[in-house]
């Protein structure tokens, strides 16, 4: 599967803390797993993704429908949405549920083919857009989310979105011949603000070290949540759920000395969410997983 989105590399997830951050922590943390019978909050925000194709003179017709795209989102992509906002004993709803909303069955004809970078892809977005908000009979798109199915145009990604934010936004994602729920949900990522999880890779083959001399961050290499390149349904990364507003500041630890910290698991929405750490020019998310 090629990297979906080429906009996203401005942020850089950790993977892991592993057992040396350098002279700056010793013993620094207790990790305490918050087990009180809580309920969560369920989803009140639903928010419409609207489908078209288009095509192209000499292109194959997309192996998938804009009904395939469709059933993804209903049966996949937005249950994943909804329980990876919702947060158990959040002291208020910040849920989001994807809805089905309108589609066009006949396919947008192009007079070129779609290009896959660059200028020429935003305007490819731009005019797609435009146009199938006018077909749709739609006036008022600006916070509606708009999927792009194009026939096989030999682009190196299968989907593509640009960054939005949590809050509604017209955000347009373009899926290449593919119907792929994971593809879906991670380009919703994107258009929620949230850039790729990436992998902490060093060349000594330890699994952490000094970073730009012998470590570095492989763009889209993270397999911890949908936002790298692995399928999975665990949740998001306390990283990503800060950057969407889902972590409060005053939820996040700074932490400068030796000291004992009670931390909340990710599916948490109470208590300290994350802890953020300095290591000499090295940062460090920390964060606490359930065993799946």
């Amino acid at each position: 599967m090629g990297a979906p989105e080429a906009f996203s590399g401005r942020s850089t997830t950790v993977p892991s803390v592993h057992q040396r951050l350098g002279k700056a922590v010793v013993c620094l943390l207790s990790l305490v797993l918050v087990v009180a019978p809580l309920a969560p909050a369920y989803a009140v925000d639903e928010r419409p993704i609207d489908v078209v194709s288009v095509t192209w003179f000499g292109a194959s017709a997309p192996k998938v429908s804009v009904l395939d795209i469709q059933n993804a989102i209903t049966s996949e992509v937005s249950p994943q949405w909804k329980r990876m906002t919702t947060f158990t004993g959040a002291p208020k709803d910040r849920s989001v549920t994807f809805i089905n909303g309108s589609a066009l069955n006949t396919p947008i004809s192009l007079t070129q083919p779609m290009r896959c970078e660059g200028t020429g892809y935003a305007t490819f977005a731009s005019s797609i857009r435009s146009e199938a908000y006018k077909r749709l009979g739609i006036a008022d798109s600006k916070n509606r989310y708009l999927i792009i199915l194009t026939p096989f145009a030999g682009c190196v990604w299968e989907g593509r979105a640009t960054i939005g934010e949590y809050a509604p936004s017209g955000v347009t994602m373009t899926m290449q011949n593919s119907a792929s729920a994971f593809v879906i949900t991670h380009e919703l990522g994107h258009a929620l603000g949230a850039g790729h999880s990436n992998f902490l890779s060093c060349s000594t083959g330890k699994p952490d070290g000094p970073w730009g001399s012998e470590c570095s961050a492989i763009e889209y290499g993270g397999t911890m949540d949908v936002m790298g390149n692995v399928e999975t349904t665990a949740p998001l990364s306390t990283y990503h759920q800060w950057r969407m507003g889902l972590v409060a500041n005053s939820e996040v630890k700074q932490s400068w000395k030796s000291e004992t910290i009670e931390l909340s698991s990710v599916e948490m929405g109470t208590g300290t969410r994350a802890i953020f750490l300095r290591d000499g020019k090295a940062t460090y998310w920390v964060e606490y997983r359930k065993a799946r």
